[in-house]
């Protein structure tokens, strides 16, 4: 049995002449039982992803086996006579293992590597793809996204070859997908060329071209920011959030999401320069760690087609 001590007795006494606190109100129970479920939420979707990232990563370890262990019947297929192959690394995966020309990629889940010349090539499931060098890819089923950076170092520019022509980029993000009747090429930004029989597609952003089995080409318009990119986003390189600046983290969100960033006032947007960010946001896709990072910077955002507004939260 315990016995009880001065101390106890003191701050016992001390509690009860505390007298009784006030009821929380419910609408602050419910506030804070929604904030703590969201949270968890975001808790759970983050394993998930996690989980779905490691599985994706054995599944390409299996895939890059099969596809290394042929790799030299495709390099010698593509080699002049009396050439010696072109074993050069072309791409990386995130686990930075290297991937030399030739290499066949066979995907059931989407996963992502890093090209030579420093360009996200993202895969979607399904895909099969070959990375025949440096700057040409060959599209046998499924899709591609790229994004070579906003400013690609010259002679590192990928074209991408599909059974209805050579998409080429003229630096920018755009993705390539092979459907049963015709291939799409989508373009988030920046501009892309597409060479077949006949004159040369050009597209840019916001822009989509459908090139039919028969030859016919139709334009159409997509949205950067539209659910036509959603895969993409689950494959968004790392951004390391800690020290880093407001604006620099904005940019990398423009980037990812497609949206144009605007800020509620001028001062807000000089200050973005000078506003530190500290934590994680790892296995959050960037349109979701906005709910996460911008309160701890006493900031609310809100999205109206593809602009993300950034406001003071007591604004």
């Amino acid at each position: 049995m315990k016995h009880e001590t001065d101390d106890d007795k003191r701050i016992e006494a001390l509690i009860r002449s505390a007298g009784r606190r006030p009821t929380i109100p419910a609408a602050d129970l419910d506030a804070l039982r929604e904030t703590a479920d969201l949270h968890w939420q975001r808790l759970v979707a983050a394993e998930r992803r996690r989980k779905r990232r490691a599985q994706t990563a054995y599944a390409l370890a299996a895939s890059l086996a099969v596809a290394l262990i042929g790799a030299g019947w495709w390099l010698d297929r593509d080699a002049p006579a009396g050439a010696a192959p072109e074993r050069v690394v072309v791409a990386t995966t995130d686990s930075g293992e290297a991937l030399p020309s030739g290499t066949r990629l066979d995907v059931d889940a989407p996963v992502a590597v890093r090209t030579a010349g420093g360009s996200s090539v993202r895969l979607d499931r399904g895909t099969s793809l070959r990375l025949v060098s440096r700057t040409r890819l060959e599209l046998d089923r499924g899709a591609v996204y790229v994004d070579s950076g906003p400013s690609s170092a010259e002679g590192t520019a990928l074209e991408i070859r599909t059974p209805s022509g050579v998409v080429r980029e003229i630096g920018t993000q755009y993705e390539v997908r092979i459907l049963a009747e015709a291939v799409i090429v989508r373009v988030r930004e920046g501009r892309v060329a597409l060479d077949r029989q006949g004159p040369t597609e050009f597209a840019g952003r916001g822009e989509s071209l459908t090139i039919r089995h028969d030859g016919t080409v139709e334009r159409g318009t997509v949205s950067p920011s539209g659910p036509e990119w959603s895969w993409v986003l689950d494959l968004a390189p790392a951004f390391a959030l800690e020290g880093r600046t407001l604006d620099l983290y904005l940019d990398w969100i423009a980037r990812e999401t497609g949206w144009r960033v605007s800020y509620a006032d001028e001062a807000l947007a000089r200050s973005a320069r000078t506003i530190q960010l500290h934590g994680t946001i790892q296995g959050l896709r960037p349109d979701e760690s906005l709910d996460v990072v911008l309160p701890g910077a006493r900031l609310d955002h809100r999205v109206e087609g593809d602009t993300v507004w950034i406001f003071r939260s007591d604004s």
